[in-house]
């Protein structure tokens, strides 16, 4: 990992809280403040699959340098392998775009988004909407988007700009699928051979009264891929017994785990979850405090916002742009895109 925007004086210190980070010493947010700050400012978010099962993340995340490491490969894995966990299968949302492997970061003002699309994509062009140039990726941006007021590419890199910031929730999910689309070589997905075994090893039990012993045990296993199947099988169970398993789950070190049991609170739709909505709000993880306000907004119904305004409105000014946009749908107690 290269330091290239780091000053020379500062690197042994940056190198030490990184031996700290992969050590067996605990890492505190206090470490991640001043790991950010011994690395300075930059941009980029890259992944790397050391092995299958192993996947280092780093980069800069609003504006802040982030290591993350992820014992499973989700970060490798369509989405549709996240959804496989649970039951039922949902639409497409917002929710679906933090295990793509094209990653999302916001730009230099409200109004800019980058799409992070991997190595020897992109070119080096910057256009608008009365001159959109001759790539034919770009002009179907500006034809189907009339927000988009101009494009930026890099290698690896495409900026969109739109004309009001207000205007995101609008556009975000369909602007990311069709720079995807677009920009993103087709790969074949990494295979996440601790998740299928663990699949098959669950089979397809539910929590019902036969399956439950067997699903709470599977919530507390040692593998992180069973906990992960597990949390999210309790999706159309019984609240009352999915209800420790989820606690424990947003404690959990894997984020793959936090996710799935915050995506499966959110989509259980019961107020009886509301504290524990409330806690993912506070994750590291963006996915997991962005489903934490659908699991609001999906209870607004029948309990209105108000117990839980105070929290919704903190993260109107998350580092993430998607977790922004589900707390201005929540705020009001509609489902975020």
């Amino acid at each position: 990992m290269g330091f290239a925007n780091t000053p020379v004086s500062v690197v042994p210190r940056a190198r030490g809280h990184l031996q700290r980070f992969f050590s067996d010493t605990s890492w505190t947010v206090d470490d991640d403040v001043a790991l950010a700050a011994a690395v300075g400012p930059g941009t980029g978010w890259f992944t790397d699959a050391l092995e299958p099962d192993l996947v280092v993340s780093f980069g800069w995340r609003g504006g802040r340098f982030k290591v993350d490491v992820e014992f499973t490969s989700d970060a490798e894995t369509a989405a549709e392998e996240t959804t496989a966990d649970a039951a039922p299968a949902h639409s497409r949302t917002l929710g679906d775009t933090f295990d793509d492997t094209m990653v999302m970061e916001v730009g230099g003002l409200p109004t800019e988004v980058r799409f992070l699309t991997g190595p020897g994509t992109g070119g080096n062009a910057t256009v608008g909407r009365t001159s959109p140039g001759t790539d034919a990726r770009v002009v179907a941006l500006f034809d189907r988007f009339p927000d988009v007021m101009s494009v930026q590419l890099a290698p690896g890199i495409v900026a969109v700009t739109i004309a009001d910031a207000e205007h995101w929730h609008e556009v975000l999910l369909p602007l990311f699928d069709e720079v995807r689309s677009g920009f993103v070589p087709e790969r074949p997905p990494v295979p996440d051979r601790q998740l299928e075994r663990a699949r098959a090893e669950l089979g397809d039990i539910r929590p019902d009264d036969r399956g439950l012993a067997k699903l709470i045990s599977a919530a507390s296993s040692p593998d992180a891929a069973q906990r992960r199947v597990a949390v999210a099988r309790f999706e159309g169970g019984d609240i009352t017994a999915a209800r420790g398993p989820w606690t424990a789950a947003l404690d959990d070190q894997s984020r793959a785990v936090r996710r799935a049991a915050a995506r499966a609170m959110a989509y259980a739709r019961r107020s009886e979850l509301r504290d524990l909505l409330e806690r993912a709000l506070d994750d590291k993880d963006a996915c997991v405090r962005y489903y934490g306000l659908r699991g609001l907004a999906a209870i607004a119904p029948s309990t209105g916002v108000d117990p839980s305004l105070t929290k919704i409105e903190k993260r109107r000014h998350d580092d993430d742009l998607r977790v922004r946009v589900a707390a201005a749908w929540a705020r009001v107690g509609q489902t975020p895109p």
